[in-house]
């Protein structure tokens, strides 16, 4: 019976000095690990640094079309509203080249394909232009039919992407602080 005592007291003993040799064997990877981060963390930031301004890159031209479309419709709209162009004309100029100019910047969104730290970003941008493409389509629509609650929907849209350009531009300041890079550069 001591003997089946001693061998539990040894199977127990040796149980707990494995554990305990697993234990600093772990702690010295998690020091190894926590150095190798340290150690690997400036080249992570350069990493993050180059894809964020490659995005930025990518995504500038398109930004400058959407500053262009939105001076586009702004002129139309104040033609319109001052009668320099009827409504049928302000239709058409939606339809033959807003619409389409839209649809262009939302191909070449499609196309990007950015790191997934800005995912969120670029979807916001992807849905801020479809916002406004849709806004145009309403209002090609309450022409063609008469219809004034497509321009409240059209109205509606247009608030929506205005909201999103605000965020939009936030997280871009945030990402562009975060990692010293200049925004607004030309």
């Amino acid at each position: 019976m001591k003997k089946w005592q001693v061998l539990a007291c040894l199977a127990a003993l040796s149980v707990t000095v494995a554990g305990c040799g697993d234990d600093k064997s772990a702690s010295t990877q998690q020091q190894e690990s926590k150095q190798t981060t340290t150690q690997n963390q400036p080249k992570q930031e350069e990493a993050g640094k180059d894809a964020f301004v490659k995005y930025l890159d990518s995504i500038r031209p398109i930004l400058q079309e959407n500053v262009e479309l939105g001076a586009k419709f702004q002129e139309a709209r104040t033609q319109s509203s001052n009668r320099q162009l009827s409504n049928a004309d302000f239709a058409k100029l939606l339809s033959d080249t807003l619409i389409p100019e839209g649809n262009k910047m939302q191909e070449e969104l499609a196309a990007i394909h950015p790191e997934a730290e800005f995912h969120d970003v670029h979807e916001k941008l992807n849905k801020m232009v479809g916002s406004s493409v849709q806004a145009f389509t309403e209002l090609v629509a309450a022409v063609d039919t008469g219809d004034t609650s497509k321009v409240t929907s059209a109205n509606q849209l247009m608030a929506e992407a205005r909201e999103l350009d605000q965020q939009l531009l936030g997280d871009l300041q945030s990402l562009a602080k975060k990692y010293g890079v200049e925004l607004n550069k030309q």
